[in-house]
């Protein structure tokens, strides 16, 4: 199958945008993941072993440059008339770099093409469609 590139396929993604590593310490326990992938499994009538459940047991995406910072902090400088470059935290500069700063998680549910569309409904409604807080109204 590899040779023929009959990969899995993403059939659910979302991203959580949180501070507190919530979603990887919930999803790191194996019998929570199996309990998903099983339900999700029972809605899309395919068998589990044909779902897999990907989530990070750590930050998926914490930025890190050196230890002279605190984690997720970006360095700036700023420029004198002389030419001297002065570090500045990005934080204190714009409050809403301060706000938005944490880590991304995603969860992501995969299985074979054949059962990619039933798959992408039944997660949808076992872990959730678009979170409110995502969604645009008109």
């Amino acid at each position: 199958d590899l040779e023929r590139r009959k990969l899995l396929k993403c059939a659910y993604d979302r991203t959580f945008h949180v501070k507190e590593n919530l979603v990887p310490s919930i999803f790191s326990v194996e019998e929570v993941r199996d309990q998903v992938r099983n339900k999700i499994a029972s809605e899309a009538g395919v068998e589990p072993k044909a779902i897999v459940i990907d989530v990070p047991t750590v930050p998926s995406v914490p930025y890190h440059h050196s230890d002279l910072l605190e984690p997720m902090e970006i360095p700036v400088f700023q420029k004198t008339r002389t030419g001297e470059k002065i570090p500045l935290r990005l934080s204190d500069i714009s409050s809403v770099f301060d706000v938005l700063r944490g880590f991304i998680n995603i969860l992501r549910v995969y299985t074979d093409e054949k059962h990619l569309e039933k798959v992408a409904a039944a997660s949808a409604k076992v872990i959730g469609g678009t979170p409110s807080s995502a969604k645009i109204s008109f």
